[in-house]
């Protein structure tokens, strides 16, 4: 099972990109057409009055822009083809993520599929003399899809909303969040380069985290620290308060 699915997913990975080069190519030969043509343009307009030279400024103008096209397509991530065994490496990799159970293909989208998901809440005291703490709650197991097609990525808690959200941060019950924050530049910039380990562990950690309003995280039941699993409690260790509590 897991053979074929890292089989399929070397499969729809390289005819992704692939079929990403070949656009790469066709707009790369697009633009140099237009540059040619219009390099011809300006040499062939005569220079006697001023409207000739304000069409030569526009003509120039528009000669920066292609050139500036043509540099930011052939720096172009995806003009890298990756081999297939790099292909498999990057599936391993993504396996590998904490907390991730399976990789999969669906259709024009990776599918991650969680172990059962934990968070974190601080609480303060009601008053100034009261002791904080901090407590686990179990958020549930996830199936998370990351669409190539769209650069999008939707959540679906498998154990089921609360509040008709999925998670803490405000994925709401169609999959979407409603603010990605902090997260939002790192996974644009993932699906561009085509980091899927990354960009695995950062909807990962996404869907687990506290997000704007912790208080959200108390809509979740509260567990034991000893149900935790050794991962969280090695990554996310109890808090030391000071002495004086």
């Amino acid at each position: 099972m897991i053979r074929k699915e890292e089989n399929d997913f070397v499969t729809f990975l390289y005819r992704r990109r692939k079929q990403a080069r070949e656009i790469l190519e066709a707009e790369l030969r697009g633009h140099e057409k237009k540059l040619v043509k219009t390099r011809h343009a300006i040499e062939r307009t005569p220079r006697i009055d001023s409207q000739d030279i304000k069409s030569i400024g526009a003509l120039q103008n528009v000669v920066r822009q292609l050139e500036g096209k043509i540099e930011t397509v052939k720096r172009a991530p995806a003009w890298k083809l990756p081999s297939y065994e790099e292909l498999r490496a990057q599936y391993r990799k993504m396996c590998a993520v904490p907390r991730v159970k399976r990789v999969f293909v669906e259709e024009n989208a990776i599918c991650i599929e969680t172990e059962c998901l934990y968070g974190q809440f601080y609480r303060t005291g009601l008053f100034p003399w009261s002791r904080p703490c901090m407590t686990w709650h179990r958020i549930g197991q996830f199936l998370i899809w990351l669409k190539l097609d769209r650069d999008e990525v939707r959540w679906n808690n498998l154990t089921g909303t609360k509040d008709t959200m999925h998670a803490p941060t405000g994925i709401h019950s169609n999959g979407h969040a409603s603010c990605l924050g902090t997260a939002r530049d790192p996974i644009q910039s993932a699906f561009r380069t085509y980091e899927y380990e990354r960009l695995a562990s950062i909807v990962v950690r996404y869907a687990e985290c506290a997000g704007q309003d912790p208080q959200r995280m108390m809509l979740w039941p509260t567990v034991k620290r000893s149900e935790v699993p050794q991962w969280y409690r090695e990554t996310f260790p109890q808090k030391k308060w000071p002495k004086f509590w």
